[in-house]
């Protein structure tokens, strides 16, 4: 079962991918949630009140159980400014959400991923739409600064699969 947040990473510089990611088609796979454990990740918060979407960004190459060491960003210009401080080895793919229910391809299949505060969460039209929008915040930033940003369209440890959001 994954923690109470969804997960942002920031992938590294072409051609070379991180062991386990691949381009297929228009979607990026991850063979597993690990591939992702070393590239810059960032953590949304799941918070109860639909308007706070607050992103936690640990240090690199955190273990799981680290992941919300660090320091966090209220906004997505503060997330983009943090972006920018990253090297480019980190930051030429963009920005990848995972663990997001707001894209998923099939929510049903996603309800075993989740506990049981995430499902309440997300049986609630008002929490989803403030999710919606700040996912909608964050796509027009990066839009207006030239950032990729993808995001999942499944959950699970095992063969993630993100679809681009930005144009």
């Amino acid at each position: 079962m994954y923690a109470l947040a969804q997960i942002l990473a920031v992938q590294g510089v072409e051609p070379a991918l991180p062991n386990g990611l691949r381009l297929v088609g228009k979607e990026y796979h991850a063979k597993s949630f690990q591939v992702l454990q070393s590239v810059v990740v960032a953590s949304p918060s799941w918070s109860s009140d639909p308007g706070v979407m607050q992103w936690l960004v640990p240090e690199p190459g955190l273990k799981t159980g680290d992941l919300f060491k660090g320091g966090s960003c209220d906004t997505p210009a503060e997330l983009i400014a943090h972006f920018r401080t990253l090297p480019a080895a980190r930051t030429s793919r963009g920005i990848f959400i995972t663990n997001e229910v707001t894209h998923l391809d099939d929510m049903a299949v996603a309800q075993d991923e989740l506990s049981d505060y995430q499902k309440t969460l997300v049986t609630n039209p008002e929490w989803m739409a403030g999710r919606r929008k700040s996912i909608q915040e964050l796509v027009a930033a990066c839009e207006k600064e030239k950032i990729d940003l993808w995001i999942n369209v499944n959950l699970g440890a095992k063969k993630l699969r993100f679809r681009k959001l930005t144009r």
